[in-house]
């Protein structure tokens, strides 16, 4: 036990010196990396050829646009650890919708890494990529849980999720209010408009599993389709609008986060045909 012990007291020691003889060069590499720009949630219009992105550089973060050769800075935030996702270009790219700050911890708190005296907010904003308009608050605050921005296919709304709620904001009305689309059980998530812009097609999360819907906007019809005790995901439009493919998984009866999985799990994908309801694999 003595011998092992001294050993392993050795192996540490030697670890030690290894480790702050190699402290220089590590500071070195990570310094020189650090400056370099990192680009993320890279997002392009669906009828231009524009591209935005945040990039992080130094601990700040930035929200870029770029047309062609032309690159245009939008936002810059400091170093303060509240993170920039959700990034979403209009079809026109003449607008850039993203989300600020985490979602709420297990108290319901938005992280705050510099322990700021006032509470920190998760906030959905607006910015437009031309012209010296500033950026607009459309929704959030310091427990919001808001997020999965979407555009209409003609660009003149954006929705986004809030919990158990969808809400909307009418772009054309430049003094407009954001309005409650509607309200589902569970929680809501990825949004997907269909291709005419008279759907949206979305995933009510509960919990050991899930179903997708689909909303009218004109009459504030909820249908659901297949639904079941498995996850169902991902919903995707067909070009007519007429079909929405989705991913199926099962549902694990207990899951292990460190164990070895021995076999992949068994997925599907489903075809709803939105005339007459059916679904079929």
């Amino acid at each position: 036990m003595r011998k092992t012990a001294a050993l392993l007291g050795a192996l540490l020691v030697g670890w030690g010196t290894v480790a702050a003889a190699a402290t220089p060069v590590d500071d070195a590499v990570n310094r020189y990396f650090d400056l370099l720009p990192t680009p993320s949630q890279i997002t392009a219009a669906d009828t231009v050829p524009a591209v935005a992105w945040v990039e992080r550089q130094a601990g700040r973060q930035s929200l870029w646009i770029a047309r062609g050769s032309e690159r245009r800075l939008l936002q810059r935030y400091e170093d303060d650890g509240l993170p920039l996702t959700a990034v979403t270009l209009s079809p026109d790219a003449s607008l850039v919708a993203y989300v600020r700050g985490t979602t709420p911890n297990g108290q319901g708190e938005v992280n705050n890494p510099l322990d700021l005296p006032d509470p920190q907010e998760r906030v959905l904003w607006l910015v437009p990529t031309t012209g010296d308009t500033a950026a607009r608050r459309v929704a959030g605050g310091p427990t919001s849980t808001l997020g999965n921005p979407a555009f209409s296919p003609n660009g003149q709304q954006l929705v986004w999720t809030s919990g158990k709620e969808v809400w909307g904001l009418k772009l054309a009305t430049a003094a407009a209010n954001p309005e409650r689309l509607f309200t589902i059980r569970g929680s809501a998530a990825q949004l997907a408009w269909s291709p005419d812009g008279r759907q949206l097609a979305f995933v009510s999360m509960r919990g050991t599993h899930s179903f997708v819907g689909t909303f009218d906007i004109s009459s504030r019809e909820l249908r659901y389709f297949g639904a079941s005790l498995e996850s169902d995901q991902l919903p995707a439009w067909s070009p007519n609008s007429r079909y929405l493919a989705f991913v199926r998984v099962p549902e694990e009866a207990q899951s292990y986060r460190f164990t070895p999985r021995m076999e992949s799990i068994p997925w599907s994908i489903q075809l709803a045909d939105l005339r007459t309801g059916d679904v079929r694999t």
